[in-house]
């Protein structure tokens, strides 16, 4: 304790002093403030939390049944890639690619083939893609699906302008997953990932240890300056 308290001017008997108490309060006041500053400013964050895990891939979870992702989609679960980090799936719902909204317009089945024509009817959509500039038949369409033995697909647009460049509507299409991730698919490269409870906290307390250990290190570099240049220069080297 004496190299962190070897600074102090006992010889003033500062405890008796009202200003320097009324400092001590002020003193405490600002580095809780200073605290709550860090704790809310990522930039003085070390980890990222709530930290998630996966509890099932997307194909686990898909039947003969047909049903939309967010069908799929337990309560406070999230899809991302397998082994997605936390970062990536800590992105605000509404700005993520799978959206409640966006889950919605993705249909998935182990017999998706044979709900394709049920989808277009029921969504009102006469367009299929298979990531061409033309419009894919319903023959090729199936076909691609067999080939690739695709389980999910979705609906996407596109904005429709006019010849002054003003939007005029969008033009809606059903496609393979596989058309539009890369190469990859929901059932194979995606899954459920749901907050784990035990690492979100102990990166939380993680984090509180970080923040209190650089608080203190600020509260020390103003204690050092106080009484090491402001009281020098008020009282010089000894009590007057």
């Amino acid at each position: 304790m004496k190299i962190l308290t070897w600074h102090l001017r006992k010889d003033l008997n500062l405890r008796t002093k009202w200003w320097h108490r009324l400092l001590l309060v002020v003193y405490a006041f600002f580095l809780i403030f200073l605290f709550g500053i860090f704790f809310n400013n990522l930039d003085f964050k070390i980890f990222n939390y709530p930290q998630w895990k996966m509890v099932s891939t997307v194909g686990e979870r898909i039947d003969s049944n047909l049903n939309t992702l967010n069908q799929l989609t337990l309560s406070g679960e999230k899809v991302g890639e397998i082994n997605s980090s936390s970062f990536s799936l800590n992105i605000p719902v509404s700005s993520s690619a799978f959206s409640d909204e966006s889950n919605k317009n993705i249909y998935c089945s182990n017999n998706i083939i044979n709900y394709v024509q049920d989808i277009l009817a029921k969504r009102s959509i006469k367009n299929l893609s298979l990531g061409r500039k033309d419009w894919a038949s319903l023959e090729e369409f199936n076909s691609f699906l067999i080939k690739t033995d695709d389980k999910c697909v979705l609906i996407d647009s596109y904005t429709v302008y006019d010849n002054y460049g003003s939007e005029i509507g969008k033009t809606y299409f059903l496609r393979p997953d596989k058309t539009l991730l890369m190469g990859e698919t929901l059932s194979e490269n995606y899954g459920f990932h749901k907050i784990s409870i035990f690492w979100s906290g102990l990166y939380f307390v993680g984090d509180l240890a970080f923040l209190l250990l650089l608080v203190l290190l600020v509260a020390y570099i103003i204690s050092f300056f106080y009484h090491k240049v402001v009281l020098y220069i008020i009282f010089g080297k000894y009590n007057i």
